[in-house]
């Protein structure tokens, strides 16, 4: 069940989650999901780009920067000056490597959405890469980290992000997409139809012998992951024909309902321990940026 539940839920569901848990009263006791603003060098997104056109099998298929854009866990900002490098590369690109100018900028206009601009001027002849002077002068200005293959950077005084650092803020997205769609959906339970909680009822009657047997720290996981198959009406309409046929073998089917949840439960949890030990290993990774 495992692999059914993580391919199910997408980190970019997270894009989603945060707003909800921001302006729910009730969701503001989870803590925060972690996010991230770097400043992206054209580097990085002339060789995203460049991928999707040559080696992208699938059309769903998502660069690790562009998974990491969708579901918020970075926020990206790049001097203006990175429009003018993208457009004059563009072209160079597409004869080197044979592929179609318009791909190529089809799938540029569609990163750059994700990409807020600040104008911090243009090439700067006093830094050793003029070219860099604009990425560096925003992280001055900003304080954020730059993601850059350049390694003229760090020789200016630049702090940069490592790719580590990203795939692992990856598979910190994935997992803690999992753990908070699963907590989002317990306190969704407070707000469930009342059809709902009937059926949740009777649920809860039929698998009264086994209720006992659960720690109260569980609870509302399981709460929560019951709501979530109840709130879809074939799963609710196909629970209650069930709940129907089984009169009279409560027990039984009480004890293959606590199995699926505890099983849940269980996925829930390893899900939250992944996402905790990704992104301990990922902010003990990231440089400090000096105080101007």
């Amino acid at each position: 069940m495992d692999d059914a539940i993580f391919s199910s839920i997408r980190s970019d569901s997270l894009a989603t989650l945060r707003p909800l848990i921001e302006r729910v009263g009730i969701l503001k006791t989870l803590a925060p999901l972690f996010q991230l603003t770097i400043v992206v060098d054209a580097n990085i997104v002339l060789k995203d780009i460049l991928w999707a056109v040559r080696k992208r099998v699938k059309v769903a298929a998502k660069s690790e920067l562009v998974e990491l854009l969708h579901s918020q866990t970075i926020i990206a900002i790049a001097p203006t000056f990175l429009l003018e490098e993208v457009q004059k590369k563009i072209p160079e690109i597409a004869a080197m490597h044979k592929i179609s100018t318009v791909e190529l900028e089809k799938h540029w206009e569609s990163f750059r959405t994700f990409i807020k601009f600040i104008d911090t001027g243009g090439p700067d002849l006093s830094f050793i890469d003029p070219k860099d002077a604009p990425y560096i002068k925003l992280q001055r200005q900003t304080g954020h980290l730059i993601y850059s293959r350049d390694s003229h950077m760090t020789r200016m005084g630049g702090e940069v992000i490592q790719p580590a650092v990203m795939t692992t803020l990856r598979f910190y997205s994935r997992h803690v997409a999992v753990e908070y769609t699963l907590k989002v959906g317990g306190v969704g339970s407070l707000v469930v139809a009342f059809q709902t909680l009937r059926l949740a009822g009777r649920l809860a009657k039929t698998i009264f012998e086994g209720v006992k047997k659960i720690p109260s720290y569980v609870w509302p996981i399981l709460v929560g992951i019951i709501v979530l198959a109840l709130l879809h009406e074939s799963t609710r309409d196909g629970l209650g024909r069930l709940i129907s046929q089984l009169v009279g073998r409560q027990r039984t089917l009480g004890y293959k309902l606590l199995g699926h949840l505890s099983e849940m439960y269980v996925i829930h949890e390893k899900a939250k321990a992944e996402a905790q030990r990704q992104l301990f290993t990922a902010t003990n990774n990231l440089p400090q940026i000096p105080t101007q």
